[in-house]
Order: structure tokens, then sequence, then C-alpha cells
């Protein structure tokens, strides 16, 4: 498992990507943690204190109102990203393709050439990091776990799994990074970034804790949605599918938004107004999809610990 790891590490180039900021994998961890059983919980934790960096960073800086435990466990939401910069000795473990697979959206009438994904990415890294999070040794076992905490958050964040081709993004827009718009009442957004910080930015305890009740409160209420949707889509491509669908009517609104590309670089008065209600039903997107992903995150929690 070991060798799969390294061949990773060394063969895919990495490019700039980001996911839900850190409150949004809180969020989703903590989620999940209220899925598990105190026995599941206890057994997850355990194998993360084999991680390599346990004591500097998963266990580091606990705020007062969380257990030990708790924090070790949500915390594990974030590292993947905590390893983007810092060190070599940190950086050695970034992987960039992983967090994301760029899955083409194409604009109503556009007939430009749509490449293929690229063979690593968000999919292909969940396989390998649940593989090894069953099957490695202590350490990879734990760093790999990382990495499924993390995953099943990104793949849950549509633009984590589109590239949106048209007229005006004949190579894609890159998953949101290179889209450029404005929201009502604000300043310009770049749609990646937006879509990122829409479960909120501050990672306090008392926000944290609001955001999943309001988003457990909204599960209830779309229960009879979502539930069909757990049982029919268990595979990680199902996930990236229905963030691409999440993308074609709550992002793009089945073409209607038009983005401008920054690399033209537009003037302020170029950039779209989004409608009034925009940001509101990204919004309720959002907490739809990390309610799904809190589920499935405790189900492939569940699966690892199956295999031991």
């Amino acid at each position: 498992m070991k060798i799969i790891w390294l061949l990773l590490m060394i063969c895919f180039p990495w490019s700039v990507c980001h996911g839900w900021n850190d409150k949004g994998h809180l969020v989703i961890a903590r989620l999940a943690w209220k899925e598990l059983t105190p026995n599941e919980r206890e057994r997850i934790v355990k194998i993360l204190q084999r991680h390599p960096h346990y004591e500097e960073f998963l266990r580091a800086r606990k705020p007062d109102g969380y257990s030990e435990d708790e924090w070790v466990f949500l915390r594990a939401a974030t590292w993947s990203d905590w390893v983007r910069g810092g060190p070599l000795s940190r950086r050695k473990f970034h992987m960039s393709n992983a967090h994301f697979i760029n899955l083409p959206l194409t604009e109503p009438g556009f007939t430009g050439v749509v490449p293929a994904p690229a063979a690593h990415n968000i999919i292909s890294q969940l396989h390998v990091s649940k593989l090894i999070a069953r099957n490695g040794n202590q350490e990879d076992r734990a760093i790999q776990l990382c990495w499924v905490f993390h995953l099943v958050g990104d793949i849950h964040q549509p633009l984590h799994c589109t590239n949106y081709f048209s007229s005006r993004f004949p190579k894609g827009d890159k998953g949101g990074n290179l889209a450029k718009a404005r929201i009502p009442g604000r300043s310009a957004i770049i749609l990646h970034e937006f879509w990122d910080d829409l479960l909120g930015s501050s990672d306090s305890l008392s926000s944290v804790g609001s955001m999943v009740l309001e988003i457990e409160q909204y599960y209830l209420e779309k229960k009879a949605n979502i539930d069909p949707e757990l049982s029919k889509n268990r595979k990680f491509e199902d996930w990236a599918r229905e963030s691409v669908e999440m993308s074609r009517w709550y992002v793009y609104l089945n073409g209607a938004f038009k983005p401008v590309n920054i690399e033209d670089k537009p003037s302020e008065k170029d950039l779209p107004v989004l409608p009034d209600h925009y940001a509101q039903n990204a919004g309720k997107a959002a907490r739809y999809m990390a309610a799904k992903a809190g589920k499935r995150l405790a189900s492939e929690l569940r699966e690892i610990l199956a295999s031991h």
C-alpha cells in the first residue's frame, strides 16, 4: 500500500485548487461525528493517533468546549489543506489534483472540444485513500483516513466536480476559479471562492455548532429527497455526478448565468450581476450537499472500521 501512495505522490503534477473552507470541513466532520457511536468514534481517533502530524496539528490548539477526541476527529478533515504550505516535510503530503475532478458541463449550444478529466482526481484518490485506510500500515492508515475525511467533503462542493465550457470559457473555467461576477450589494466575486464560503467562515465552536444544527434541521425538511439519493447513489462517481447537476442548476443556472473570464481582464462594469435570489438558493444547495456529505462520511468511516 505504501508503494501505491508513493507512486501517486511522484507521478502526478499538482495544480492550485481550494475546497470548502475550514469551517465547511469542520461542519461536515461534526455531522459525521454525531452519526457514529462512541465506540466507532474511539476507534477512528485511535487510528488518527498514529498520524505523523498528530501532535503538531490534529490535537493542537484545541478550543474550549470540545473533547480532545472530537477535536482530533474534526481537525482530520482540514489536514489536507494544511499541508499545502509550510516546510517541505509538510508539503510533501500535498496533492492538489486529488481535491477535484473536471467533469465537463457545457453551455447550451457550445460546440468546442471538451477534454477528458485527468486520470488522477478526487474519485481515483478516494478509492486509493479508502483502500489504504483499511489495509495499510498504521501511519499510512492515519494519513489516508485524513484524505477520506477531506475528500468526501470536497466532492460535495459542486465546483470541485465541474469544469464549465462556454464561448467565454472555451477551455473551461477551472471549477469556477476563472469565473467572475457580482452579487447584488457586494463587491466582485470569484465563483469558486464564493461557493467555498457558503457554509460560513468563522470556525469558532458556536459557529460550527449552529451550522451543524441548521443543516440537521434542513435535512429533516428535505429528507424525502435526500434519503433516496443516499440509498441509490453509493459510489464516488455518483456523488461527483450529483455535484455536476447541482452546478448546472444552482451555479450556472442552466446557462442563464454568464460569468466573465478573469483572463480577459474585465472591468467592474463588465461584470454580470447575479439575480437577487442567487446567493440564497446557493446557500440552500450547499446545506443540502453538506447534509449528504456528513452522512456519507460516517458511512465510509464505518466501512473502513469494518475491515478490522
